[in-house]
């Protein structure tokens, strides 16, 4: 093989971990923008964990809260889409929601680690990649 052609695939290489480190970055940063939408539009309310639903993940249990709140009239139970061991919040717990206008199922708890996780994880893991494959192309 001819170093040229060697180093067209290490290119190769370098090019798709920077794209690999950009879609994660969209991930977390289009995630980021959802929750930010809906703190400025959407409507606080008071909801109370009615239980948990589980599910499973390498043998463990995870757990995500059943929230029940009010809106327009009515009771609405929706499940948390984080999931964890052991879990979040009590039964019984009061916890602040974000909840869209348009969609009362479209909610976010307004704490920082269901509305930035996304975020922390998947853009911090997307520019830490990015930017070593850049560090590393030019560098070497």
């Amino acid at each position: 093989m001819q170093p040229e052609q060697k180093n067209n695939g290490i290119r190769w290489i370098y090019l798709g971990l920077f794209l690999f480190g950009l879609i994660f970055n969209a991930v977390g940063f289009g995630s980021f923008w959802m929750n930010r939408k809906l703190e400025q539009r959407g409507v606080r309310v008071q909801a109370s964990v009615a239980g948990f639903s589980t599910r499973k993940s390498d043998g463990s249990t995870l757990y995500g809260a059943i929230f029940r709140y009010s809106w327009a009239d009515s009771t609405i139970i929706q499940t948390s889409n984080t999931f964890s061991n052991p879990p979040m919040y009590d039964k019984g717990e009061t916890v602040t929601l974000l909840v869209s206008q348009n969609d009362p199922t479209d909610f976010v708890v307004d704490s920082f680690w269901p509305k930035y996780l996304f975020l922390v994880v998947f853009g911090g893991i997307g520019t830490l990649v990015w930017a070593a494959a850049i560090a590393v192309f030019f560098l070497r």
